[in-house]
């Protein structure tokens, strides 16, 4: 795994949890 996708899942996910998307799976690019 490269340093830039771990950066972005770490952030990802924290962000996508606290708008509730509720997709059920890592967003590279929010919506």
């Amino acid at each position: 795994m490269s340093p830039f996708a771990f950066f972005v899942i770490t952030f990802s996910t924290p962000y996508l949890n606290s708008r509730s998307y509720g997709h059920g799976h890592l967003a590279f690019v929010p919506d």
